[in-house]
């Protein structure tokens, strides 16, 4: 990434680990996954990715405290990592080319690093609050693109969503006013491709920090806009995992999806 002209300590380290991570997911031998929930998979590559991650962090950063999907809270700290070592571990299992690693670093509540690697293509996105965004060293931006009948968006949706109104109204919302709705396994993987243009905007609700956390820093650091479906920013808020994400010319075209 000898483009990438960001300064931070903490994301030339988290680069570090992810990388590892990166190949770690082609070294690790798993002929099996569990369903730990339903419709959530899990396997042998998540677990070791995510101690992985953890191990090349604690070498650099003592004190940090980690949030993992797989094992949960370690540690009390201000600096807190959050990891989701496949983002989208079901198209990973069925080899569909949609997963990803997602890493963030957030320092008194405020989300300070993301970094997304998109396993299947070896490609890394990366923020740094306030230092803009990139894909693979290069600087990136949302798309320019004003006109909602013009746009493409992503979404995510499970089972536990079937009977969410707010969900559904925006997706009938969507499929009425855009050119298309696409949904992939990865909410980090969606966000990031907000953030170059390939979107101009991903809609989940229910999502948890360790998948949004990253995304949707390097989405706003593109430029972009994101929100709750109430229109709200907080750092606390987007955290909570209900997200609208757009290039922000098109935001004030879908604030009109205000939570029940």
């Amino acid at each position: 990434m000898e483009s990438l002209r960001l300064s931070s300590e903490q994301l030339r380290v988290g680069l570090e680990a992810v990388n590892e991570a990166a190949v770690l997911h082609q070294e690790v031998e798993w002929d099996t996954a569990d369903l730990k929930s339903p419709q959530q998979l899990v396997t042998k590559v998540d677990f070791e990715v995510e101690q992985r991650i953890k191990d090349h962090l604690s070498e650099h950063f003592a004190g940090h405290a980690f949030v993992g999907e797989e094992e949960g809270a370690d540690g009390e700290s201000d600096a807190v990592w959050y990891i989701d070592p496949i983002d989208g571990t079901t198209d990973f299992v069925y080899g569909l080319p949609h997963s990803s690693i997602s890493l963030a670093l957030v320092v008194d509540g405020t989300r300070k690093i993301g970094i997304v690697h998109h396993i299947q293509s070896d490609t890394t996105y990366a923020a740094v609050r306030g230092e803009g965004a990139y894909r693979d060293g290069e600087p990136i931006s949302v798309s320019d693109e004003p006109d909602l009948d013009r746009s493409l968006f992503g979404i995510g949706f499970s089972r536990k969503d079937t009977g969410d109104p707010t969900l559904r109204s925006a997706f009938e919302y969507l499929l009425d006013r855009t050119l298309g709705v696409r949904r992939y396994g990865s909410a980090a993987l969606q966000l990031c491709y907000t953030a170059d243009g390939t979107f101009e905007g991903f809609i989940h609700r229910n999502l948890s920090a360790w998948d949004v956390a990253a995304g949707t820093l390097i989405v706003e650091e593109a430029g972009g806009e994101v929100t709750d479906f109430d229109g709200d920013a907080t750092e606390e808020t987007l955290l909570d995992g209900d997200i609208v994400a757009t290039n922000g010319n098109l935001h004030p075209r879908v604030e009109f999806l205000h939570s029940s």
